[in-house]
């Protein structure tokens, strides 16, 4: 039987994109969109939708033109992701940039937003989202690095964010640090301070981003995120086809045929190259909340396994959980 109460949310292109530089075949994305129908999946995010002074793959500015060349379900919500430091960098007139059509005219029907947990009491949230809904978009706001936060915290933003009109708050494991424990000290109760929708974002650093996900949906939560193979920043994401399977989203067999195999055409190999998903490293880097990118990073470095330890100590003396690609390279060079 089919479970409709939870809604299922694929971010591949988004998330996935930090290993391909937001670069992916077109046969693949052609292919992704046909297989990704919406008895599995309630929401297909198609990218980032965010400015660079440096190119990065057409899916990080995912254009309107991009989106005309494929064809889209009409029962199936469309999604791209913006940055709230993009909007407090460069002010709110950015969002015109961001989202150039009002959403009737574009295949994009949903916004997620992601900010920092201090950026809920920022007037310039509210008038974001104000200005988003104004172009006819449903909203969700994206949570970050949701494991430092306290039962409290959550309670607060929640109240507070309560009084748009969202379509969902998400809290995102941007750490991949979250234990059962931890999650459920951080947001038990929290459905009961709010009418808005909940989703959660888990990261495979420790190997619990679908435990997590079916804790979070235990404690109230209703859209959950996935990416085919788990293919995504760091160690990646809650395998998709996990959560499909867990949910009884496939129809038939068949469907589940399909969908096994656009993952043995198109990411066996994209995995194979990029070597996502769990590794000690991941886990030491999950344990002191340091990024994932340095991690990402490291691991694509030709180092012996004792200087890629001694850099974990490095990152873990200094709290970095904020990522800076020249920082690391600054430590190389002084320690040459």
């Amino acid at each position: 039987m089919i479970d409709d109460s939870i809604k299922i949310l694929d971010c591949t292109l988004r998330d996935g994109g930090y290993y391909t530089n937001w670069n992916f075949d077109n046969n693949l994305v052609k292919n992704l969109i046909y297989n990704l129908s919406p008895e599995l999946v309630d929401i297909v995010e198609l990218g980032y939708r965010k400015k660079s002074s440096v190119y990065k793959g057409k899916y990080f500015f995912t254009d309107e033109n991009i989106l005309s060349e494929f064809n889209f379900f009409d029962n199936q919500s469309y999604a791209i992701m913006i940055d709230f430091a993009d909007i407090k960098s460069d002010g709110i007139d950015i969002i015109d940039e961001l989202l150039p059509v009002e959403s009737c005219n574009s295949v994009i029907s949903t916004v997620r937003i992601a900010c920092d947990f201090n950026d809920y009491t920022d007037h310039h949230l509210e008038d974001t989202i104000q200005k988003v809904l104004d172009k006819g978009y449903r909203v969700c706001i994206n949570i970050m690095k949701c494991s430092l936060l306290t039962g409290d915290d959550t309670r607060k933003v929640t109240e507070k964010l309560d009084c748009y009109d969202l379509q969902v708050i998400y809290f995102a494991d941007s750490y991949g640090s979250l234990t059962s424990s931890k999650i459920i000290d951080i947001f038990s109760n929290i459905a009961d301070n709010t009418d808005t929708s909940l989703g959660f974002h888990g990261h495979d650093n420790m190997g619990c981003a679908f435990s997590n996900s079916l804790l979070a949906v235990d404690l109230g939560f209703e859209y959950i995120d996935g990416t085919v193979l788990g293919m995504g920043r760091g160690a990646g994401n809650t395998d998709l086809e996990t959560l499909c399977l867990h949910f009884n989203k496939f129809q038939n067999r068949l469907d589940q045929l399909n969908f096994s195999n656009l993952g043995k055409c198109f990411f066996d190999e994209l995995q194979s190259n990029h070597k996502w998903g769990y590794s000690n490293l991941y886990h030491i880097a999950a344990n002191n909340n340091i990024h994932p990118s340095y991690i990402q990073l490291i691991t694509n470095m030709t180092l012996d396994p004792h200087k890629c330890l001694e850099l974990i100590d490095f990152l873990v003396d200094n709290n970095c959980n904020t990522f800076d690609v020249d920082y690391i390279y600054t430590y190389l060079k002084e320690h040459e």
